[in-house]
């Protein structure tokens, strides 16, 4: 027995597979391949599972077709014994080898023709949504299931005709299917309430997380029209709020009604899907929002676990583990170890990993299994992990450009707005921090005055956004006249070039740069003792060659260079020039005015092909073991 069902995703491909091994009863082993499945591995796969246990194998990606045509032609001659790649072995005559495909995808590979012709295709279309819409909420006890499922498809439809195209949005029947579980329960929370009511406040609650700010007065209306005198309030949760609020404050957050307002959302689509992706961009609060969520469940004193990393710094065979193609044993990876010990963990708390960083085909294919209704991490290594119900698995990333539908699909989404926070909770943080009243007001007063004006600017001429502000550029024993001298100063810098010049002296008149026709704004600093402008010039050392030192590495004192070794913040700093620009030459003379017998000092050429595993080895060279896994430099550096 032998199929390859394909077609897009969410048209039944699995399921229609594992409903198959329902009516024969035999059990369905659902095995997710990657690359790390080699024709050896998977000669252990079936000899194992055709021993030991009676079950039909659902494949995801290529098999060998030499192995499937062996097993195919021993069922077919009806044989009890047969020889398997040089071992003699039992066959159960109710075995199965099935394949399912997603033809075009992303991270995927054709079947080879000669593997195509071992296996009957199946060509899987999308069936009928609002009959299955219709069934579902019949089932769930909704009397009027064909009108409410007439609206709720209509609804979908608009939103996929109507609505701006996002990488985040859909509206395919995975999507459908977690709005009807929402419904079925809010119906059981409150039967007496009339069924358009839960239907509307499913369809509102699960959608509006993910639309985005423009497009959510257009799906307002959609559902007005849908659902004509019917109002129905939001069903705040006034004392789980309240415990988020504390928990906000617990981690100097600002604890605004918007953020507080995600972080509920956040627990809300935890509650019904697996995965969750939060998307935004940089600096919009993805990581403290789910930081809230789990200081929340520490303040209830649940223990709450949340493990994050970046998929994409390690190689797949680091991340999900790989067997060695010389001595076959399984070296485990990263990912594999991480979920292996939240699944072992006994405690009822939450138990969350968090990826953060862009989604890429070629390692999200290895989670396919994970995300969907399986919930099991299968590893080349033949082992399964099971996704229990505390664990949750949580993707942190800013868009899903490179991200499949059948991908997206599988996952509930939080998209955060730019608007939704914006820059003022970050600033009113940081002002909290400083231990002056007096300054903090002052400085309340600056930031109303001049960043609103800069960040429009900077909008229109697409100038990248503001950084913090840094403790020498606003001393706190300054007087009060002087803030707004150390501000302007302070602010002109991290908003854009040269080319921000003239709208600067322009809009803003109340600091006068003593700027000539051939000095800038950016020509000037102020002087710590005499608290004016002065040039950078003035602070430039004279320049003496020392013979010793190679010409081509003599760096000659220049205001540039003065203003770059001013960075002393213990910040990463990243040189950008092109060739020929001295970036070389300024970071080697930093570093030899380093103290040799404190530092110590190391290279690293980076390049395509440098790895994870590359540069850890680089940095380990000059290294010794201090304790344990604690290294450090040589004697006292």
């Amino acid at each position: 027995m032998g199929d390859a069902s394909a077609g897009p995703a969410g048209t039944g491909k699995i399921e229609t597979t594992k409903d198959l091994g329902r009516a024969l009863d035999v059990m369905v082993y659902v095995y997710n391949c990657s690359e790390q499945m080699d024709y050896q591995s998977l000669e252990i796969f079936i000899k194992d599972y055709h021993q030991q246990m009676h079950e039909d194998v659902l494949m995801n990606s290529i098999v060998v077709s030499v192995q499937v045509k062996t097993i195919q032609d021993a069922i077919r001659d009806r044989k009890q014994r047969f020889n398997f790649m040089g071992t003699e072995i039992s066959l159960n005559q109710n075995v199965g080898l099935f394949i399912t495909m997603n033809p075009g995808y992303a991270g995927r590979t054709e079947l080879p023709g000669n593997l195509k012709a071992l296996f009957r295709p199946c060509a899987m279309v999308v069936p009928d949504i609002e009959m299955i819409c219709e069934i579902m909420l019949v089932t769930s006890g909704f009397k009027d299931g064909k009108l409410l499922s007439c609206k709720f498809i209509t609804l979908y439809n608009l939103c996929k005709e109507l609505l701006s195209k996002q990488h985040h949005y859909d509206w395919s029947l995975r999507a459908v299917k977690s709005v009807l579980v929402v419904a079925s329960a809010l119906r059981r929370a409150d039967p007496n309430r009339s069924e358009r009511e839960f239907l509307m406040r499913a369809l509102r609650n699960f959608n509006i997380p993910k639309i985005v700010h423009n497009n959510l007065p257009i799906f307002m209306g959609f559902l007005g029209d849908l659902f004509p005198a019917l109002d129905v309030p939001c069903k705040h949760d006034l004392k789980f709020e309240e415990e988020v609020k504390r928990a906000a404050l617990d981690l100097k957050l600002q604890s605004k009604d918007v953020f507080i307002l995600k972080v509920v959302q956040l627990k809300e689509l935890f509650e019904v899907r697996n995965p969750v992706f939060i998307v935004g961009n940089a600096g919009t609060g993805k990581s403290q929002i789910w930081k809230t969520l789990n200081q929340m469940y520490i303040n209830h004193k649940r223990r709450s676990v949340a493990i994050d990393l970046d998929p994409k710094t390690v190689t797949n065979n680091e991340l999900f583990g790989f067997i060695n193609p010389t001595t076959r044993e399984w070296k485990d990876g990263l990912f594999s170890t991480i979920m292996r010990d939240l699944a072992n963990m006994t405690h009822d708390g939450p138990k969350r990993i968090v990826l953060d960083g862009d989604i890429d085909p070629m390692w999200i294919e290895s989670l396919n299994t994970v995300m969907d209704d399986n919930k099991v991490l299968t590893l080349a290594s033949h082992e399964r992990i099971p996704l229990n119900l505390t664990m949750r698995l949580f993707f942190e990333i800013s868009h899903l450009r490179t991200a499949a539908s059948a991908i997206v699909s599988r996952a509930g989404i939080l998209y955060i707005n730019p608007q939704d926070l914006g820059w003022k909770p970050q600033v009113a943080t940081w002002i909290e921090s400083r231990p002056i009243q007096s300054e903090r007001a002052n400085l309340q007063i600056l930031f109303d005055k001049y960043l609103p004006t800069c960040i429009e600017m900077l909008k229109s001429n697409h100038f990248k956004k503001t950084t913090p502000l840094v403790d020498e550029n606003c001393p706190p024993d300054c007087a009060n006249e002087l803030y707004e001298q150390y501000f302007v100063w302070a602010c002109i810098w991290p908003m854009g070039a040269s080319l921000f010049q003239d709208q600067w002296t322009l809009e803003f008149k109340a600091v006068k740069f003593p700027t000539t026709a051939n000095t800038t704004v950016f020509d000037y600093c102020i002087d710590p003792e005499t608290k004016k402008f002065e040039l950078w010039s003035k602070n430039v050392q004279k320049f003496e060659l020392d013979p010793d030192v190679p010409l081509q590495a003599a760096l000659v004192p220049t205001p540039e260079t003065v203003r770059i070794f001013l960075m002393k913040r213990d910040y990463p700093v990243m040189l950008v020039g092109d060739a020929g620009s001295g970036k070389t030459v300024i970071v080697n003379d930093k570093l030899q005015s380093l103290n040799n017998e404190l530092w110590t000092v190391v290279n690293v050429p980076f390049n395509y092909y440098t790895s994870s595993e590359i540069l850890q080895s680089i940095l380990k060279k000059p290294l010794e073991r201090k304790a344990d896994r604690n290294y450090g430099p040589l004697g006292n550096k």
